[in-house]
C-alpha cells in the first residue's frame, strides 16, 4: 500500500498520478489529514457553514466532508491490516509552502481579481495586503485559542499553519513516525524504516529532478512513469503567482514564524531562505526597487 500523507501544495497529485502509471494495480491513498483533530476541526466548521455562509460555499463543504469521510476510512483500513505501508511526505520551504496554499483558492480570499496580465503589479499588491492582514488575524486566533468561525478562517488557519504542527499531528500522532528524527541533511529524498512503514520523506524544491527516483525506491512493477497534475504555472493565477512569488516580502512577524522553528531548522539547515525579512512589507516602492535590480 501506498500512502500519500502531506499537507497539500507538495505535487502530491503528481505523484499519485505517477504511482498510478507506473502500476495500475497499485494501491494508493492520499490525503492531507488523518487525526481525529482534523476531523473534529473540519465537522466543527462544517455545522456552521450550513446557517452563516452564502450558498456558494456548499461544494467546498461538500468536497471538506468528502475529504474527512475518506480520511476516516483510510485511517480504520490501515489500522485493520498488517501489510506494509509506503508513507511519503513532503517538505517545501514553509513561507513558500503557505503562499502557494494561499492562491490555490485566491477567488476566496481575494475574489475581485480580474488576472488581467495588464494589473500584475497592481493586483500582487492588492494580494500581498490581504495576506499580510489575514496572516495577522491567523496569529492572533491562535494566540487566544480561538476556533474558526467560517470556512474561510478553517481555510487560511490550515493554509498558514506551522508544517512542524502537522507533522506532529498527522505524521506522529496518527503513525507514529517523528519526521524530526530522520537525519535529512541535504538530500532530495530521506528514507527510513519505522514499524511496518517505509517512509520516504522528499524535499519538495528537488522533485523535479528526483521524481524518477523516488518513485524506483517504491517497489512498483517496470520504469517509471511520470504524469505531472496540478501545476501551479499554467493556472489561471499563474502569471499573478510567478510575480508575487519573486517579489514578496515578509512581515518581521512572518518571516520569525515560518524561519525561526524548527521546521526550517531540521529541514533547511544550511538553506538560504526564499523570501528576505526586512523591517517593512510589500509596496510600491519595493516593487520599483526589485525592477531597477
Amino acid at each position: 500500500m501506498y500512502l500519500i500523507l502531506q499537507p497539500g501544495k507538495v505535487a502530491s497529485q503528481t505523484i499519485e498520478s505517477s504511482i498510478r502509471s507506473t502500476n495500475e494495480t497499485a494501491e494508493v491513498e492520499r490525503h492531507h489529514f488523518l487525526s481525529d483533530k482534523m476531523v473534529a476541526e473540519i465537522d466543527h466548521v462544517c455545522g456552521l457553514e450550513s446557517s452563516n455562509q452564502p450558498a456558494a460555499y456548499a461544494s467546498m463543504i461538500a468536497s471538506l466532508r468528502n475529504q474527512m469521510l475518506a480520511a476516516q476510512k483510510a485511517r480504520d483500513k490501515i489500522a485493520n491490516s498488517d501489510q506494509a505501508v509506503f508513507v511519503l511526505t513532503g517538505f517545501r520551504d514553509p513561507l513558500d509552502f503557505a503562499i502557494s496554499a494561499f492562491f490555490q483558492n485566491i477567488t476566496l480570499f481575494c475574489p475581485e481579481l480580474s488576472f488581467d496580465l495588464h494589473s500584475v503589479e497592481e493586483e500582487a499588491e492588492q494580494v500581498a495586503r490581504v495576506f499580510h492582514q489575514e496572516f495577522e488575524r491567523f496569529l492572533k486566533r491562535r494566540k487566544y485559542g480561538l476556533r474558526p468561525q467560517s470556512l474561510t478562517e478553517f481555510s487560511l488557519n490550515y493554509k498558514f499553519e506551522n508544517q512542524a504542527e502537522w507533522l506532529d499531528r498527522e505524521l506522529l500522532g496518527v503513525l507514529g513516525v517523528d519526521a524530526f528524527n530522520a537525519l535529512v541533511g541535504a538530500s532530495p529524498i530521506t528514507r527510513f524504516c519505522q514499524g511496518r512503514y517505509t517512509v520516504l520523506l522528499y524535499r519538495f524544491e528537488s522533485l523535479g529532478q528526483s521524481l524518477g527516483e523516488l518513485l524506483r525506491q517504491l517497489s512498483l512493477s517496470g520504469e517509471p512513469v511520470i504524469r505531472y497534475q496540478n501545476i501551479g504555472s499554467t493556472k489561471i493565477y499563474g502569471p499573478l503567482y510567478a510575480f508575487f512569488r519573486q517579489h514578496f516580502v515578509p512581515s518581521d512577524s512572518m518571516a520569525e514564524y515560518y524561519y525561526g522553528g524548527r521546521y526550517f531548522q531540521h529541514f533547511y539547515r544550511g538553506f538560504p531562505r526564499l523570501y528576505s525579512s526586512p523591517s517593512h512589507v510589500f509596496s510600491r516602492s519595493t516593487l520599483t526597487r526589485f525592477r531597477r535590480s
